[in-house]
C-alpha cells in the first residue's frame, strides 16, 4: 500500500475512535426539536448517558410511558438521538470523497457518484419544498 493511502487509512481510523457525544444542552435541543418541548413526558425513564454510539448519533436506554407506547403499557426502548446538522455533514463528506476519488482516479468502474449526489440533492429539494417523491424529476428539479 502506498504511503499516502496508509496515511488516509490512519486518519480515518483515528477519527472513527475519537467521537464525542452531544453536550447536555445540545441533546436537550435535539430532543425538543424532534419531540416537542415536553419530550420528557413520553418517557417513564430516560438514561441521559448514551450506552452506544452510532454513525450519525448516539443511543440511549429509555422506557416509554403507557400512554406513549403503541402497546398501551410501559416499554423499554432504545432511542437514537441524531447529531444536529448531520445532513450537511454527510453532504460535505460526500464532496470530499468525490474530490479524493476523482483526483486519485480511484473511483471504481460502475460507481456513479454523480447520480448518488444528484439523488441526495433531489431529496433535499423535496424536503425543502414539501414536494413528494412523485414530483421530483430525474435531474433533481421539481416537475411542474
Amino acid at each position: 500500500m502506498p504511503n499516502w493511502q496508509m496515511e488516509v487509512c490512519t486518519a480515518l481510523c483515528l477519527s472513527y475512535h475519537a467521537t464525542f457525544g452531544l453536550t447536555f444542552l445540545v441533546f436537550q435541543s435535539v430532543m425538543a426539536s424532534s419531540l416537542g418541548p415536553s419530550w420528557r413526558s413520553f418517557f417513564a425513564d430516560f438514561d441521559p448517558i448514551p450506552f452506544a454510539a452510532a454513525s450519525i448519533g448516539q443511543v440511549h436506554n429509555a422506557t416509554l410511558t403507557a400512554s406513549a407506547s403503541p402497546m398501551g403499557r410501559p416499554e423499554r426502548v432504545a432511542v437514537k438521538v441524531q447529531f444536529p446538522n448531520i445532513a450537511e455533514s454527510v453532504a460535505s463528506d460526500l464532496s470530499y470523497i468525490r474530490i479524493l476519488l476523482t483526483a486519485g482516479r480511484l473511483l471504481p468502474r460502475g460507481l456513479f457518484l454523480e447520480k448518488t449526489l444528484a439523488v441526495r440533492h433531489a431529496l433535499q429539494l423535496c424536503t425543502a419544498t414539501g414536494a413528494d417523491d412523485d414530483e421530483i424529476g430525474d435531474e433533481g428539479g421539481t416537475r411542474g
